[in-house]
């Protein structure tokens, strides 16, 4: 939500307080939500166990308990050979992550390509000020708000198939493929959908109405993917 948000801020507050405020805004926001980050509690598995097997070795010091993440101690070599060169490695030769990588940074391309496609149709060819140009945008957030039920049920489904032992779910990499067979789709329907009503004689909330299935296809496709 939050790139959908900037084109409604930056409309508004440029074309009144001054283009330099669409970046003042920005910073404070960044700053503000930096704040909750100091709070964030630990998640991380190994790390759990590093700092727990160290508070009973602080209580009680004859106590010889380990965590995996201190034996899988590694040389700087090790690290810039192996660790730093396994995304490469894997990208070049793992089909199923090239392939995905690639349809995920087209998804991506199309979806900054709105921001430079959408004032050229709202604003240029409707009529619409900045401002309201950039609320636009938010029928890709109505979109990408109704992609929260079909997630929620997808979960319902897998755990229920999970609960069977279902034949699908044993396949790892099918397990959140469903959801990309909606999103793929849509977002295409969608790219359609915004060329061929982007013309005077048509209403302007028509094209812009096809940002619906353009959010709730492009989520769908990266909740899957990823």
């Amino acid at each position: 939500m939050g790139p959908l948000f900037a084109p409604v801020v930056s409309g508004y507050c440029a074309t009144t307080i001054g283009w330099r405020w669409a970046f003042w805004i920005a910073l404070v926001y960044a700053g503000a939500t930096m704040i909750p980050l100091a709070f964030l509690p630990e998640t991380f598995g190994p790390v759990l166990l590093l700092r727990r097997a160290r508070t009973i070795r602080k209580e009680d010091p004859a106590a010889r308990v380990v965590a995996q993440h201190e034996l899988e101690k590694k040389s700087f070599k090790e690290l810039t050979t192996v660790v730093l060169t396994r995304p490469i490695r894997m990208i070049i030769f793992e089909p199923i992550v090239n392939t995905s990588c690639a349809y995920l940074a087209l998804c991506y391309a199309i979806f900054y390509m709105s921001f430079e496609a959408f004032p050229i149709i709202f604003q240029d060819l409707y009529g619409l000020s900045p401002g309201e140009c950039g609320l636009t945008y938010l029928s890709i957030g109505v979109g990408c708000l109704i992609a929260l039920p079909i997630f929620f049920a997808h979960d319902n489904i897998l755990r229920r198939g999970q609960g069977r032992n279902a034949p699908w779910t044993r396949q790892e990499e099918s397990r959140r493929l469903p959801l990309a067979c909606i999103g793929g789709p849509l977002f295409a329907i969608s790219l359609f959908w915004l060329g061929w009503t982007s013309r005077d004689s048509i209403p302007f909330y028509v094209p812009m109405l096809a940002g619906i299935p353009f959010g709730l296809g492009f989520m769908c496709i990266f909740q899957a993917l990823l």
